[in-house]
């Protein structure tokens, strides 16, 4: 429909009111806060990047929080319910409540770490100790005044009474101890004086000496000790876990804190964009002018003093739309390629009816535009979505109409399926037979300058292309239409005639022209006028020839130069051509969602016949029909999009504006 008029807003408030007034803009969710400049000496930048920090800080712990406390919530599900919030109530009565139980939850979160650390160092210490719980001594003896004790493990399958015969000169004794697949594990026993001999034949063998230092008393009361230690951290993190349990009863006021801490965290960006002076603050924004009442009297309430101005060109103001309940659905696709410039056109209402056709046009089915109908309208109520994701799936929802209308016509019911099914349960013989009982699932049956034309893809695919081509020719020209009205309003006519206006005349003259030679000689009462429409159309073709000639050099001053750029204008005739076959892409999507559709019917019903090939087609049509779904709804959105960004907005679309993004509480959890 159109870019909503803005204006700029300036508020000069006493010091020490700042954090009023933003949250006051933030009730009214319809002011832009933008950096006031530093062109004024005067003014300094407003500090409060300690607050900032703060409620980032603050922030971060309560979506830790609830990111933890999610697991051990009852409420599941992605329906989600936002309760009403009252700030005021939940600052005096809830919020300390609610902060305790986020320290709660971090707390108990960091000692289940250092429990499950601390699980894990004396899994090792057992795992260390285990091989000597048959040793009989104190860890911590490891010599006497004549002998040493050395506790270690030589490699598997070390034959123990080999090092003992290698041993036999020394004064030592070896005990097997333990063994498994990774050594044998031994104690031996030696003579100081014989210290070197009995490490040198031990290190020849690969013996390991066990690192056994930290422990003191028995092996095996070293490791019951551990053994308890373990068990009484997993009774601790039981508790833990008992303790987040009822931690997540309070969810509720945790999201409610989540967005109180989210809104002082926009408070506190919103501040930083102010400057000030000695004694006042200064806020600059923009509004809506249609909101300029509801901003005047709150701000009347408040201490400050506040003006609005019409924007310049030097200072362009953001952009928000103003559309229909219909076309607003559609608002996010023109953003996705660029909002307009402000004080030019806004296309979301004509752009959102081509939309729909082509849209239709690319996935021409039944079954699918009712799934995509049911999901896009439906689905949004029952998990309660947000306007910004409802309205796309609405906007889906409406392209579901497009292809339920777009498969009556062209005859797409998932596909063939009809007659897949008519000839599986044996009510046809085949296709064909099948087709001659229910024609009307076979598309719309037309009877064109006295020949039968059935507008299905897969029958007829050139009068399916033709079809796409009118209607890109269709798109197209009103594109050219568009820019004819803004240049007019711009006062631009001669532009408006002779750069757009040439081009509609030679597009009116060919369509006279091929109706005079192709159409017209084939009905018998519009015969006669054949050769006068053809005439009128070759001359109005000349006539747009002429025109730009004459016109597209105008820029240059040389006579001859004006003559061969006004020929160079002609060139513009290629590229409406390469526009016009683009879609062609229209067809190729056609056929492939029909095709694919076709093959998922042709192989759930090649098995079996009857009720029993029924069952077997069921979870093969299932699988099948919702990927082929998936693909086509993206397919389709991406090249409808493509025919809107490339051949229709650049006919006339002035690109460059920035969505208005007002400052407003945080809403994600909570109603306010």
């Amino acid at each position: 429909m159109s870019v909503s008029t803005m204006r700029k807003l300036t508020v000069f408030a006493p010091k020490g009111q700042e954090d009023a007034l933003v949250r006051r803009l933030m009730r009214l969710r319809c002011v832009q806060v933008r950096q006031v400049g530093d062109d004024e000496a005067q003014l300094e930048k407003h500090v409060c990047e300690a607050q900032r920090v703060a409620a980032e800080r603050r922030l971060a712990a309560v979506s830790e929080a609830l990111e933890l406390l999610a697991k051990f919530s009852s409420r599941k599900g992605i329906v989600q319910t936002r309760n009403q919030l009252d700030i005021e109530s939940f600052m005096a009565e809830r919020y300390d409540a609610a902060t305790e139980a986020v320290q709660k939850t971090l707390q108990n979160k960091q000692r289940e770490g250092e429990c499950i650390a601390q699980i894990n160092a004396l899994g090792g210490r057992m795992h260390a100790l285990a091989p000597w719980l048959m040793y009989r001594l104190q860890l911590s003896l490891c010599e006497t005044r004549t002998c040493e004790i050395m506790l270690g493990s030589l490699p598997a399958k070390t034959v123990i009474a080999d090092v003992e015969q290698a041993l036999d000169e020394c004064c030592a004794e070896i005990t097997d101890m333990f063994s498994d697949e990774d050594g044998e594990y031994i104690a031996v026993v030696y003579h100081k004086a014989d210290a070197a001999t009995v490490q040198r034949v031990l290190a020849e063998r690969g013996f390991i000496k066990a690192s056994l230092k930290e422990y003191e008393g028995l092996p095996r009361e070293e490791y019951e000790a551990c053994k308890q230690q373990i068990a009484d951290l997993q009774a601790e993190l039981a508790q833990i876990e008992q303790n987040m349990f009822d931690l997540a009863t309070m969810q509720d006021d945790l999201e409610a804190l989540w967005d109180v801490e989210n809104s002082a965290l926009t408070a506190a960006v919103t501040k930083q964009k102010l400057a000030e002076t000695g004694y006042c603050v200064v806020l600059e924004g923009w509004a809506p002018l249609s909101r300029v009442d509801k901003i005047t009297q709150a701000l009347q309430d408040a201490e400050c003093a506040f003006e609005f101005e019409e924007p310049d060109e030097d200072d362009p103001a953001p952009i928000l739309l103003r559309n229909n309940k219909f076309a607003a659905n559609f608002e996010w696709v023109v953003g996705m390629y660029s909002y307009p410039k402000y004080g030019t056109y806004d296309p979301t209402m004509i752009m959102s009816i081509f939309y729909l056709i082509c849209f239709g046009l690319m996935f021409a089915d039944v079954g699918y535009g009712l799934l995509l109908a049911l999901g896009g309208f439906l689905i949004p109520p029952i998990i309660k979505m947000r306007d910004g994701l409802r309205r796309s799936f609405n906007m889906f929802g409406y392209c579901g109409i497009a292809c339920v209308i777009g498969g009556v016509i062209f005859g797409g019911w998932f596909g063939d399926m009809p007659y897949a099914l008519m000839v599986m349960l044996n009510i046809a013989e085949n296709a064909e037979q099948a087709a001659q009982m229910a024609p009307f699932f076979n598309g719309l049956q037309l009877t064109l300058l006295g020949s039968p034309v059935t507008l299905n893809p897969l029958n007829e695919p050139l009068s399916f292309l033709i079809v796409a081509v009118g209607f890109g020719a269709l798109h197209l020209i009103t594109g050219l239409i568009v820019k004819f009205v803004l240049l007019c309003k711009d006062k631009h006519v001669f532009s408006a005639i002779f750069d757009i206006g040439s081009w509609l005349i030679i597009f009116s003259g060919l369509g006279a022209a091929g109706a005079g030679m192709v159409i017209l000689p084939k009905i018998a009462s519009m015969a006669a006028y054949a050769d006068t429409v053809k005439l009128a159309g070759i001359i109005a073709i000349g006539v747009g020839v002429l025109m730009i000639i004459c016109t597209a050099g105008r820029s240059a001053k040389n006579p001859i130069m004006k003559f061969f750029k006004g020929l160079l204008g002609l060139y513009d005739a290629i590229n409406y051509a390469a526009d016009l076959l683009s879609y062609s892409r229209i067809l190729a999507l056609g056929l492939a969602s029909a095709v694919i559709a076709q093959v998922i019917n042709m192989v759930g019903t090649m098995f079996l016949d009857g009720p029993l090939g029924f069952l077997i087609f069921l979870p093969v049509a299932l699988l099948g029909h919702a990927v082929n779904m998936a693909l086509n709804v993206l397919g389709s959105f991406v090249h409808t999009s493509r025919l809107q960004y490339l051949e229709f907005f650049g006919k006339f679309f002035e690109d460059g504006g920035e969505a208005f993004t007002p400052v407003a509480h945080s809403d994600r959890y909570t109603e306010q």
